[in-house]
């Protein structure tokens, strides 16, 4: 599991592989790319958030901001689990 917030600042994770991550930001950026694992929850209030060539498989994705867009371009087509984008 990877867990990591901050109140005014951007997050970027690269090449990992974990089982669960889950990321939030009051006032910044998220930006994923080339990760692995089964469950995927990515916040931010004001900011984009972005997670590309990854893979979540058998799990759930969610991809959230307030103020901001969002980008979900994933590795391979999804063959089962949730993916839910929001954007205010």
């Amino acid at each position: 599991t990877l867990r990591a917030s901050t109140q005014s600042g951007d997050i970027r994770v690269s090449d990992a592989t974990t089982p669960t991550l889950t990321l939030e930001t009051v006032s910044g950026d998220i930006h994923l790319s080339h990760l692995t694992g089964r469950t995927l929850r990515a916040r931010t209030v004001s900011g984009d958030v972005s997670a590309t060539d990854s893979v979540f498989e058998n799990g759930d994705v969610l991809l959230d901001t307030v103020s901001g867009s969002v980008e979900y371009a994933p590795k391979s087509p999804l063959s089962s689990g949730a993916v839910k984008l929001s954007a205010v």
